[in-house]
């Protein structure tokens, strides 16, 4: 067995490792604030409407659960913010893990990669599209726009239904190419359960005139998390590099197992 030993990284190697902290916190960063922005855009309206309105009944048509639309054209200011701050923050986090594969820091599709490659970036346009969409529901409101409010939040269900089946897909195919990875494995499974509970919600909505349309999006959003959160630790952040010296050892550079900035030595004694 060969002998390992560890050197002591330089200072570039710790300024390095200092930025690539950083990059890793940001990234994950976006992937939570994803689902936070619309986790905590559903929670102010529903407080709004319970305890600010006191569960006024907005129009007589509508019974005494108003949707959440409905609330958001009262504290219209507050909806538009929450669908903001989602959409920039959904773009952001999509963008970002499409430039993660890219860079081969986050696992990439090495079978048929052009093709997988035109998905992903048929599926930033998509969520592009969603988020426009998102953005405008908001402002053309449903008491005040029905028509156009109305037009616009199917571009949006049908959007991210697009999308989630699209990354769903992606996320698959690369556990079937890398069935050894335990994050692809999980990714897969909780991306098809939260899809088909958003068209289940989504079919209800239509069909029994119910409220379920937009609460599946909060899991949805917190599988982005998961697709993100390898990075930096299953890839190397360069390409790896070793040297030789005159007794024979081999050091690694700048690989996995050397650690953040360090140094992998392997010589045998």
């Amino acid at each position: 067995m060969p002998a390992v030993r560890r050197l002591p990284p330089s200072e570039d190697d710790l300024a390095y490792s200092k930025k690539n902290g950083f990059q890793k916190f940001l990234i994950r960063f976006i992937a939570v604030m994803a689902m936070l922005s619309w986790l905590g855009t559903l929670a102010g309206l529903l407080y709004a409407w319970g305890v600010l309105d006191d569960r006024e009944v907005y129009k007589w048509y509508l019974g005494s659960v108003p949707y959440i639309s409905d609330v958001g054209a009262v504290h219209k200011s507050f909806f538009a913010t929450g669908c903001l701050l989602t959409s920039i923050f959904l773009i952001l986090v999509v963008c970002s893990e499409r430039y993660l594969r890219s860079q081969r820091i986050l696992v990439e599709a090495t079978m048929d990669r052009k093709l997988w490659v035109g998905v992903a970036l048929v599926d930033i346009a998509v969520v592009l599209f969603s988020s426009a969409c998102l953005i405008l529901l908001s402002w053309f409101d449903a008491f005040d726009y029905p028509q156009e409010h109305n037009f616009f939040m199917n571009g949006f269900i049908v959007g991210i239904a697009v999308s989630g089946a699209l990354q769903t897909v992606e996320v698959e195919h690369l556990y079937h190419e890398h069935p050894d990875r335990a994050d692809l494995r999980d990714g897969t499974i909780l991306k098809w359960i939260f899809l088909v509970i958003a068209v289940a919600c989504g079919a209800s909505f239509w069909i029994l005139y119910t409220l379920c349309d937009g609460n599946a999006l909060v899991a949805y959003l917190c599988t982005l998390i998961m697709d993100v959160w390898p990075a930096y630790r299953h890839a190397p952040i360069r390409d790896p590099a070793y040297v030789v010296d005159r007794r024979g050892t081999l050091a690694f550079l700048n690989t996995p197992s050397a650690g953040e900035g360090g140094v992998a030595k392997a010589g045998f004694d």
